[in-house]
């Protein structure tokens, strides 16, 4: 079947294509088109399920309309709610500038070779790179091409990035917000539970908090299972645990379940605490206390900060976002003194 074209939906519209046109690209009430028309143009293409030429489109707003996005591997599982959020965040803002995205991974077999073979084959407006993901080398390609390039910092870092701009994290505000209210003496035995990635900043608040008496365990994965059977181990050898800190609130659900089976009563026992706050709901259910991890907003303002230099503006350069504490009920906390207790 022949695709439909503009001069069918002119056809059945009466109109000429040029109106079309400016109807379907939201003109129309602009060049003072009757409200008649606009409706029996919006009708026909509805009718014949028209869709513009996209090549021609991008030939009149001046360019490509792709943003890649640049990640880093992805896990086993890529609908993992970190990938999600950042991929349906940028799609969404992309949208709102009339661009569209294109996730670009890299792949432990292919890296480098990957993203080059990708800009052979399309041509990118512009791109978002998470700040993990080869930032030396995919610096140097946009740089070359001529590439706009903005930068996602969903992991703290130190590091300089060149670029047209970037969005940065303080990963560690929300742990400290925890740490400042958290009701369990400095000298308690406390394990933070990581992740297979060694470079995030949110357990160093942790373990200068409690010194010596902190411990990290690296899993292997962010599974529920892996953090299960490690917490049972822990807790069947050390009793006295007052805390256990996930690095991904997808591990929390295995620490309650390995506390339940060995009746160990949370908080008042044993405080859980998560990162990210993914899933509201299902922290929700659990009652986990846990960190507020602003991927969707600091997603969004990357793609802004890029459409803004896409159309010519001057943006800021740097954006900065906090993570931020969520109380809920697996973590002690401090209590607030009563009116009695207050000194007038």
């Amino acid at each position: 079947m022949a695709r439909v074209k503009r001069s069918d939906v002119a056809k059945l519209a009466g109109v000429a294509p040029s109106t079309v046109s400016l109807v379907l690209n939201g003109r129309g009430e602009q060049v003072k088109l009757s409200s008649d028309t606009i409706e029996r143009v919006q009708k026909a293409a509805r009718e014949l399920n028209y869709i513009p030429n996209s090549t021609a489109r991008s030939l009149r707003l001046g360019g490509s309309r792709l943003i890649g996005l640049v990640l880093a591997e992805l896990p086993d599982d890529p609908f993992v709610p970190v990938i999600h959020k950042v991929l349906t965040s940028a799609m969404i803002e992309a949208r709102r500038s009339d661009y569209f995205i294109l996730p670009l991974h890299q792949q432990h077999d292919l890296g480098e070779a990957d993203l080059i073979s990708a800009l052979k084959n399309v041509e990118l407006a512009g791109v978002l790179c998470e700040t993990t993901s080869a930032p030396d080398f995919v610096s140097q390609v946009m740089d070359s091409q001529r590439i706009p390039l903005v930068w996602l910092e969903l992991i703290e870092s130190d590091q300089d990035f060149k670029g047209d701009g970037i969005v940065r994290l303080d990963e560690t505000a929300g742990v400290k917000e925890i740490l400042a209210e958290l009701d369990i003496p400095q000298d308690a035995k406390v394990f933070f539970l990581a992740g297979p990635y060694q470079h995030h900043h949110r357990h160093l608040p942790i373990l200068a908090h409690f010194e010596a008496n902190g411990s990290m365990l690296r899993l292997p994965d962010w599974q529920a299972e892996s953090a299960y059977r490690a917490s049972l181990k822990l807790l069947n050898e050390n009793p006295d645990i007052k805390l256990i800190w996930c690095a991904d609130d997808s591990q929390a659900s295995g620490v309650f379940r390995a506390a339940r089976e060995l009746e160990i009563q949370i908080p008042q026992q044993l405080s859980v605490i998560g990162f990210g706050n993914h899933v509201p709901e299902e922290a929700d259910i659990l009652g986990l206390t846990t960190v507020d991890w602003p991927l969707e907003t600091m997603t969004k303002e990357a793609v802004k900060l890029l459409t803004q230099t896409l159309s010519g503006k001057e943006p800021n350069s740097e954006s900065h976002c906090q993570t931020r504490a969520v109380w809920r009920s697996s973590a002690k906390r401090t209590p607030e003194p009563s009116t009695s207790d207050r000194t007038i």
